[in-house]
């Protein structure tokens, strides 16, 4: 005789299930043909680097200053027009933490790079509702990329939330504007 057994676990696997603070996201607006986007970068690596590499620095090439020139190239996307709209970008660099809304910083989610170690610290001191982790493998030969994403709640969260996961490209090496 056959028998069979149906059983469903749950356990989490990818995440932590004890509360922590905050993962600083830093979304950098940048482009090739800005000068003081230089300073951005190393103001967001020196963040990067107080965190112990926690920090998530993601680059988005966008505005007058991301525009290619004869040879350049070309890194701008949809998203990041979207993303450069919706945080009301007035200069560059710029960039929002997790995008939150700092009043005492202006009345847009862009932030000056000459607030982005406060806001950063700010951000880090914050407790956070919920954990996620994930994993990913990449299959070369079909070019799919499979991503498992977890979350765990370690406090109640009064608004809805969604999970976005962004692919970004390392080690990227270009030419870029530098005023200093």
């Amino acid at each position: 005789a056959l028998l069979w057994s149906n059983t469903i676990g749950y356990s989490q696997s990818l995440v932590s299930t004890e509360p922590r603070n905050r993962t600083i996201v830093l979304e950098e607006f940048t482009g090739l043909n800005c000068g003081y986007c230089p300073d951005g970068h190393r103001i967001a690596n020196g963040i990067k680097d107080k965190y112990n590499g926690e920090p998530i620095l993601i680059n988005v090439h966008v505005g007058s200053f991301a525009n290619p020139g004869a040879g350049q190239p070309d890194y701008r996307t949809a998203f990041g027009t979207e993303l450069d709209a919706q945080a009301k970008v007035t200069g560059y660099p710029s960039a929002t933490v997790n995008r939150h809304f700092f009043l005492q910083y202006g009345t847009t989610l862009a932030l000056n790079r000459g607030y982005w170690e406060a806001t950063a610290a700010e951000i880090a001191a914050m407790p956070s509702p919920v954990n996620v982790g994930l994993r990913s493998t990449f299959d070369k030969d079909t070019r799919k990329l499979t991503v498992d994403v977890e979350a765990f709640y370690t406090a109640d969260e009064p608004f809805e939330n969604t999970i976005n996961v962004v692919l970004t490209e390392s080690d990227v090496i270009g030419y870029q504007s530098d005023y200093t």
